[in-house]
């Protein structure tokens, strides 16, 4: 417990404090959102990033299970970062925005740096935020996956995740600041318990491509955890609908370097075009190097966007600006002008992540929802 000391209550949940920001309201039309999208159980996936190592608000990840009250009171019983477990923090309500989707909080235990979205489909929480460790004068940003888990949906099996395809994105940070990403897919069930996971060639990072192989056995609790046999440390949530998973680590062979994993499994049902990207997406990023940015995206048909209210934790508000994007295979997005850009949309259409190289040091990864 005196390592878990080191990061706080404070620290997971600054996970979930924001910025509650006004929206049109036709009095004519029920708003999107209500206070009861919020009440239920969520798994938290949050990495942490900073400049340096030094200090008690390092590099590295925090995960746990939240309950939220139809009040929009948080419990959090039992909390896991890379350093240990412990309690988690009390004193936390959630208020949501019910024109937006925005999320602040409030109680002893709050972040008002805290900047979060809920998705439409309402299973899906994306986040930024800022800890200022003022003992070690360092800085270290967040970016929060929050992902419903819904009973219903319960039991999963290893069933739910064998036989698949899948893309993976993943950015690291502490002493790896790589983003990656790569093709996989599962196998067969094994022994009722197991399935093997394999990424394919090439494996791509900002330093090159390698070869792809098996990763290690993949298993599922009952409630949707997945656990891979090579890192005892790898942690990951399924999403309701099978569509996507989330995970935490640190690396098996340097404990001072921690990732944050988004697989999105295919469908080879699911057709793709342009024109799927068309609408308002909530951009949630972080940058290895030690920074956080969010920001609105507006995509029109043909891959034309718009970005506008973004903020960045190192320069502030930026001015707005455009961008294009091309489909170069079924569901595969890229930056005609960043050739290190690559992004996959999910077979629900409503989940787009991104990683590539930002002019500067650091890899960058964007998790965009409508």
């Amino acid at each position: 417990m005196k390592q878990y000391s080191r990061w706080g209550v404070m620290t997971l949940f600054m996970l979930i404090a924001v910025c509650a920001c006004g929206g049109h309201k036709d009095n004519a039309q029920a708003p999107p959102f209500s206070q009861a999208d919020l009440t239920g159980t969520w798994q938290v996936n949050i990495l942490q990033s900073s400049a340096t190592l030094s200090g008690s608000s390092e590099p590295g990840w925090i995960r746990g299970t939240a309950a939220v009250s139809s009040s929009g009171t948080i419990s959090v019983p039992v909390m896991e970062t890379n350093l240990g477990i412990g309690p988690g923090p009390t004193n936390v309500v959630w208020t949501i925005d019910p024109w937006t989707g925005i999320i602040s909080e409030s109680g002893a235990s709050g972040n008002p740096d805290f900047h979060a979205k809920l998705s439409a489909n309402k299973q899906l929480i994306v986040g930024t935020a800022t800890n200022l460790n003022t003992a070690a004068t360092t800085t270290t940003v967040q970016l929060r996956i929050i992902q419903k888990i819904v009973p219903a949906f319960a039991p999963y099996t290893v069933s739910d995740i064998a036989n698949k395809t899948f893309m993976i994105h993943q950015i690291e940070s502490g002493a790896g600041d790589a983003w990656m990403y790569a093709e996989g897919s599962t196998g067969p069930v094994f022994s009722g318990m197991t399935t093997t996971g394999t990424l394919s060639s090439p494996i791509t990072k900002p330093s090159g491509t390698s070869d792809g192989g098996v990763i290690g056995a993949l298993s599922i609790s009952a409630s949707g955890i997945m656990s891979l046999s090579s890192n005892s440390s790898f942690k990951g949530m399924v999403s309701p609908d099978n569509t996507y998973m989330v995970a935490t680590e640190t690396s098996a062979t340097d404990s001072n370097v921690f990732r944050l994993t988004v697989v999105q499994f295919k469908n080879a049902a699911t057709t793709y075009s342009l024109s799927d990207l068309a609408g308002t997406w909530r951009n949630h990023s972080i940058l290895s190097a030690g920074a956080w940015l969010y920001s609105t995206a507006t995509i029109n048909t043909v891959g034309h966007g718009t970005i506008t209210d973004q903020h960045d934790s190192v320069v502030g508000t930026t001015a707005p600006y455009t961008f294009d994007l091309t489909m170069t295979q079924p569901g595969i997005f890229s930056d005609p002008t960043n050739t290190t850009s690559h992004s996959f949309l999910s077979p629900g259409k409503d989940l787009l992540v991104m990683t590539q190289t930002l002019t500067g040091p650091g890899s960058f990864m964007a998790v965009m929802v409508k």
